[in-house]
C-alpha cells in the first residue's frame, strides 16, 4: 500500500519564475507523489467544469507531480467547491468564493 498525500494550493502573490520577479495571480496547483492520481483528477475537472487540458510536470527534483492552473481556472474551481451552503470547507475560502 502506497502512503499518498494531496495538496491543494491556491496563491495569490507569486514570484515569476523568469524574471524573478513578484506577481499577483489567482492560481491553483495540485500535487501528488503519484501523477496517475493527477491524470485522474484532470479528467475529472476537464469532463466536469471545463478545464483545459495542461501538462503533468515532475517538481521537487522529481519526487512529486504537479498539475496547476490560472486564473480563470481557478475561479471556477472555487466556485464549484464553495457553492451556497456547502457541507464540508474552510470558511475563510468560502468567504473569499463569494466575492469573486
Amino acid at each position: 500500500m502506497h502512503k499518498r498525500k494531496h495538496l491543494l494550493n491556491e496563491k495569490f502573490l507569486d514570484i515569476h519564475t523568469k524574471t524573478k520577479k513578484p506577481r499577483t495571480e489567482l492560481r491553483s496547483n495540485f500535487t501528488s507523489g503519484n501523477s496517475k492520481i493527477l491524470e485522474d483528477l484532470q479528467n475529472i475537472l476537464v469532463n466536469t467544469l471545463g478545464f483545459i487540458r495542461k501538462k503533468i510536470c515532475p517538481f521537487n527534483n522529481g519526487a512529486s507531480w504537479k498539475l496547476g492552473y490560472g486564473t480563470y481556472d481557478t475561479i471556477k474551481l472555487l466556485k464549484f467547491m464553495y457553492y451556497p451552503n456547502y457541507p464540508v470547507g474552510l470558511e475563510r475560502k468560502a468567504l473569499f468564493a463569494k466575492q469573486i
